[in-house]
C-alpha cells in the first residue's frame, strides 16, 4: 500500500471553517465560510481576476463581489460553493494534497443523509482522498473532554444550538433537540438594543462591529428573574472601555451592583476603531438572556433578516418551534426523555461546545437553572466547559484520528468504488 501522510481534519461551520492535521507541529487554519464572485464576472476574469474568492480573500478586493454563504442551519446550501471552500482549505490554507492524506470530516446532528452521500462522493471523486471518516460534531466535542464517549453535548453555534445525547460515541439523534438562539440571533438582539440607544448597525462591516461588542460585553448572570432583577452576586461582572488599542477592566467588587431593574444604572463608554464613541447602558450586559428565555425577543421575519449578513440575500424563514424554549429546558427535557439508566450519567457529563458557548458565566447559570427543575432530590450536575471549546469538534476529531486503528473506522477508496456513497450512511454512527 502506498505510504500516506498524517490525517487531515476538516470542520466546516456556517461562520468559520477550520482545517488542520493530526500533527501537533502543524497549526490549524481557520477562515470565514463565505464565497465571493466578481460582479460582471466575464469582464473581471478577462482582466486577470479570479472567478471566485473564498474566506478572507473576499475582504481585500476593491471591486464588488456577490457574496454567498454556502453552509448554514446545519445544511449545505450550494454544493459548487462548498466545494470551493474545501478546495481553498486544502490547497490555499493547509497547502496539502488531499489525495495523500486520510480525511476526517465533522458533520452536524440532523445532517440529511443525501448530504452525507454527496459529501462522500465529492471527497472521493473530486479530491481523490484515500480514506474518509465522517464524525458527528457533538460526539467529537465530547471526545475532546478526556476522551469521553458518553454524555450530553450542548453545541452552540452561529445559527443553531444543538442538545445531543451521545452514547458510546453514537449520536442518539431521536432524542436530540435544536434551539434557534445561536450567535447570529444574539447579534440581531444586540442590534435591536443598540437601535434603542440611537445607533444604527446595518452594513456588513457594522454587523462585524456588533459581533465584537457581543463578544466583549456579553456575559451570563447566575440567575435573573422575570423583572431582570439580579438575585445572586455577580462576581464575574466587569466593565470595559476601549480607547484606540487601550483597554481597561474594572472588577465589579468595587462597584455597587444593581439590585433593581438594570436600565439607566450605568453608562459604558466604548470607542470604536474609527474614533466613534458609543454610550451604552446595562442592557448590553443582558443580551445573553434569550439563551434561557427566547420569548424576551419577538421573533418575526424582520428580526430573522437581521441575523443574516446583508450580502447573503437569504429568504427569511421563521420556525417558531426553534424559539419556544431556553437551552436549560432543552437539556432537561432531553435527559429526562432518555432511558432512566442513562439519565444520571448524562447529568454528570454535560459538555459545552462551540463559539456561542464562550460567554463568561454560562456554565454556572446552566447549573443554577437545572436545579430549578427539581423541588428536592435533584441529581448531581456536572457541566464541563473546556477553555478551547470554540474548537471542540475540531480538537476532538483530531484526537480521534490518533487512534492506532483509526483507518478501521474509515471508508477506503476501494470500498467506495465497490459500494458507492451510500456506504457512508451505513458506516458512520
Amino acid at each position: 500500500m502506498e505510504e500516506l501522510f498524517e490525517p487531515i481534519i476538516l470542520d466546516t461551520g456556517s461562520h468559520t471553517t477550520v482545517v488542520g492535521t493530526s500533527d501537533e507541529n502543524t497549526d490549524k487554519k481557520e477562515f470565514p465560510t463565505i464565497v465571493g464572485r466578481p460582479r460582471g464576472m466575464g469582464v473581471m476574469v478577462g482582466m486577470g481576476q479570479k472567478d471566485c474568492y473564498v474566506g478572507t480573500e473576499t475582504q481585500s478586493k476593491r471591486y464588488p463581489l456577490t457574496m454567498r454563504q454556502p453552509y448554514y442551519n446545519g445544511k449545505v446550501q450550494n454544493w459548487d460553493d462548498i466545494e470551493k471552500v474545501w478546495h481553498h482549505a486544502f490547497y490555499n490554507e493547509l497547502r496539502r494534497a488531499p489525495e495523500e492524506h486520510p480525511l476526517a470530516l465533522t458533520e452536524k446532528t440532523f445532517t440529511p443523509k443525501e448530504d452525507r452521500e454527496k459529501t462522500t462522493q465529492i471527497m472521493f471523486e473530486t479530491f481523490n482522498v484515500p480514506y474518509l471518516y465522517i464524525g458527528n460534531s457533538a460526539a467529537m466535542s465530547l471526545y475532546d473532554t478526556d476522551q469521553r464517549t458518553t454524555g450530553l453535548v450542548l453545541e452552540m453555534g452561529e445559527d443553531l444550538n444543538y442538545v445531543v445525547p451521545i452514547y458510546q460515541m453514537s449520536c442518539m439523534q431521536d432524542y436530540a433537540k435544536i434551539s434557534g438562539v445561536g450567535g447570529s440571533f444574539l447579534n440581531a438582539h444586540l442590534i435591536q438594543i443598540l437601535s434603542g440607544l440611537g445607533y444604527d448597525f446595518q452594513t456588513n462591516a457594522e454587523k462585524d462591529i456588533v459581533r465584537e461588542l457581543k463578544e466583549k460585553f456579553g456575559i451570563v448572570f447566575p440567575l435573573v428573574n422575570n423583572s431582570t432583577n439580579i438575585e445572586l452576586n455577580e462576581s464575574d461582572l466587569y466593565f470595559q472601555s476601549t480607547s484606540g488599542n487601550e483597554e481597561t477592566k474594572n472588577n465589579n467588587k468595587d462597584q455597587n451592583l444593581p439590585n433593581t431593574n438594570y436600565e439607566n444604572k450605568r453608562i459604558i463608554i466604548h470607542e470604536l476603531y474609527d474614533g466613534k464613541i458609543l454610550k451604552l447602558n446595562d442592557k448590553v450586559f443582558f443580551l445573553t438572556n434569550p439563551l434561557f428565555d427566547p420569548k424576551l425577543v419577538e421573533v418575526n421575519k424582520d428580526f430573522i433578516q437581521l441575523t443574516y449578513k446583508a450580502y447573503f440575500f437569504r429568504q427569511p424563514t421563521v420556525d417558531k418551534s426553534y424559539y419556544e424554549k431556553g437551552i436549560q429546558e432543552h437539556v432537561f427535557e432531553t435527559i429526562q426523555s432518555l432511558p432512566e439508566e442513562l439519565q444520571q450519567i448524562m447529568y454528570q457529563n454535560i459538555v459545552l461546545a462551540g463559539g456561542n458557548s464562550m460567554f463568561n458565566g454560562l456554565k454556572q447559570r446552566l447549573i443554577n437553572e437545572l436545579y430549578l427543575f427539581f423541588a428536592e432530590n435533584h441529581p448531581k450536575f456536572n457541566v464541563i466547559a473546556p477553555k478551547s471549546r470554540k474548537y471542540s469538534s475540531f480538537n476532538g476529531c483530531k484526537k480521534f484520528t490518533k487512534l492506532d486503528n483509526f483507518l478501521d473506522y474509515c471508508i477506503n477508496f476501494n470500498e467506495y468504488e465497490e459500494f458507492g456513497p451510500n456506504l457512508a450512511i451505513r458506516k458512520f454512527w
